[in-house]
């Protein structure tokens, strides 16, 4: 069966390439630097701007290539938010031989390089662009010029992805993994332009952060639990929390509801800094309280065998509510996937949370529920 006449798979791909690129400029970036996507150029990391033109087969940049004069055509378009730029590459699949005026392109004075492209005829593929360039002003025209690097025969999508598996930052990966995981680095790097869809982009250290995350499900090493000190907590908005409400109706005295505020606070912290170091431990931290829920729903479960279907006397009720609510707090501290084993608070506080979010309650209703 033929492909579709407007099948898009090429520009798909080219997509594609450039976010290997974009991977590749991640794992190269320094510290506290930020690497543009579609925002200043395809991919622009500090002083350089990269036009990426990829192709499915090896092909010439001719004089006359679309691919040159588009991206020359850009950056006059777009140089006054260029300009800070000390740098500008096009980086293309396409060769570069020995007859073209982009032969030895990098190691020529700007004059030169205008002299070279105004010796090229217009024709109807070129004809907007090139008109265009040369109604600009030529000064800021040899600026551009002599900023701009052409970088050609780049290996083409399917090299460079095997290129890039072999990259220093995959060693700590076992090698039946590292596509896999790089899998997830691209899609990291996709969502990255759902988050910020006008101005595309990433940090480096956020970055490291996430590709460590990502690495954990396939190298055994869990993370550190992030410990929170009591001294550490603030108990002065606490009275605002649904779980309080829900100790106080069963009777709990203040140092147990003192207790389980200090709890709840520093689980709370201890979950947000595993969060905000590793974004990819969510599912586990929800997966962690979801199991935590079940237990406690199982807890109450056996516990309401004890109250009969007539209306019990309150004070039995509560009673019982305060030998669940000891049971369920003694119950075997859990696992978190990819994190060591965690302090005892945190499962207590994560219990309030559960009860603070309404998806538990300590209080035995009518109907034994």
């Amino acid at each position: 069966m033929e492909g579709a006449s407007n099948n898009a798979t090429k520009k798909l791909l080219g997509f594609d390439y450039q976010k290997l690129l974009a991977l590749e400029s991640c794992l190269n970036a320094k510290e506290n630097e930020t690497i543009w996507i579609e925002c200043f150029g395809d991919i622009a990391l500090a002083d350089k701007s990269t036009e990426v033109k990829h192709h499915l087969t090896r092909s010439v940049l001719n004089d006359a290539h679309i691919d040159f004069w588009k991206t020359l055509y850009n950056l006059a378009n777009e140089y006054p938010i260029l300009s800070g730029f000390n740098r500008f590459e096009l980086l293309t699949t396409s060769e570069i031989n020995d007859a073209s005026i982009f032969f030895n392109w990098n190691n020529v004075t700007a004059e030169i390089k205008l002299s070279r492209i105004t010796s090229v005829k217009s024709n109807k593929t070129i004809s907007k662009y090139h008109d265009f360039i040369f109604s600009y002003e030529k000064n800021k025209l040899l600026t551009i010029l002599e900023k701009l690097t052409i970088i050609g025969s780049q290996p083409m999508i399917n090299q460079k992805y095997e290129e890039l598996k072999s990259h220093a930052s995959f060693l700590i990966i076992p090698d039946q993994h590292v596509d896999s995981f790089m899998h997830k680095m691209l899609g990291y790097i996709s969502m990255k332009a759902i988050d910020d869809m006008d101005r595309w982009h990433i940090d480096r250290n956020e970055f490291k952060r996430e590709m460590e995350g990502f690495a954990k499900p396939f190298i055994d090493k869990d993370y550190p639990f992030p410990h929170v000190a009591k001294k550490d907590v603030n108990r002065s908005d606490a009275s605002k929390f649904n779980f309080i409400d829900e100790l106080k109706k069963i009777d709990l005295d203040d140092t147990i509801v003192n207790n389980a505020i200090v709890d709840f606070l520093r689980a709370e912290r201890s979950a947000l800094k595993i969060l905000k170091l590793h974004s990819s431990m969510a599912d586990n931290l929800e997966e962690f309280d979801d199991a935590l829920c079940d237990d406690l729903s199982l807890v109450k479960l056996k516990h309401s065998a004890v109250i009969s279907h007539e209306k019990q006397k309150e004070l039995e009720i509560v009673s019982t509510s305060k030998k669940m609510y000891s049971e369920c707090l003694l119950l075997n501290n859990k696992k978190i996937l990819g994190i060591q084993e965690i302090a005892g608070y945190y499962q207590k506080g994560r219990i309030h949370s559960i009860v603070d979010r309404k998806d538990f309650s300590w209080i035995f209703l009518e109907d034994n529920k």
